[in-house]
């Protein structure tokens, strides 16, 4: 028979306040873990897989970029027509050929970004202690946490006085990568632009306003 005794009921009351305020404790303590790690650890490990994949997407558009340059010239792409007096009458590319480069450095630059990726990010384990100053310290911890969404690629040609009679035209390539990062409590993507000079080159002759005014 158990003896109920003020005594006895005393300590009962008391054991569940000890358990009430370690449970509170607890709780507090599991918050504050995971808004730590919410707002401090996992912003600064984004940020430096963005970074770190950036790095990684430059590396990939350039690579693309050289080979396709390889195989194709300047005027290839653009054609360059001048009336009897040396005046240029009509600049045109080739959207034949713009469009096969876009479609083939975008599949390269995937490809080389996908098995860059698949390596996983390194990233330094004191990353992981959410403090800035410690982040670029301690063995390397392999993420595989971004992903390629898409590559696209937009061609665009600047026309540049150059002195007497004399015009730059220059051929830059947009490639645009989305990135998709997944980390535990958090699904996010970026864009990543990279812009590339394709080629240049000094058009000799009067070339109509129209180009030079960006109004093309």
């Amino acid at each position: 028979m158990i003896e109920c005794s003020e005594k006895n009921i005393y300590y009962i009351k008391r054991r569940r306040k000890r358990f009430r305020l370690r449970f509170i404790l607890f709780f507090l303590a599991a918050c504050s873990v995971f808004l730590y790690y919410k707002n401090v650890v996992e912003t600064l490990i984004i940020d430096i897989c963005m970074d770190k994949a950036s790095a990684l997407v430059v590396q990939s558009v350039n690579e693309s970029v050289y080979d396709y340059i390889m195989e194709n010239g300047y005027y290839d792409i653009v054609s360059i027509e001048k009336n009897s007096n040396g005046d240029i009458t009509l600049i045109t590319t080739n959207a034949f050929l713009v469009n096969e480069m876009n479609k083939k450095i975008a599949i390269k630059t995937d490809e080389s970004l996908v098995h860059k990726l698949d390596k996983g990010i390194k990233i330094p384990f004191m990353a992981f202690t959410g403090i800035k100053f410690l982040s670029g310290y301690g063995f390397d911890v392999d993420l595989k946490v971004i992903a390629v969404s898409d590559v696209n690629c937009e061609f665009n040609d600047v026309f540049t006085s150059a002195g007497i009679n004399q015009t730059m035209h220059s051929l830059y390539l947009t490639v645009k990568s989305n990135l998709v990062i997944n980390v535990p409590t958090l699904r996010t993507s970026k864009e990543i632009d990279t812009e590339v000079l394709m080629g240049e080159s000094v058009i000799v002759g009067k070339v109509p306003e129209i180009y030079l005014n960006g109004s093309k």
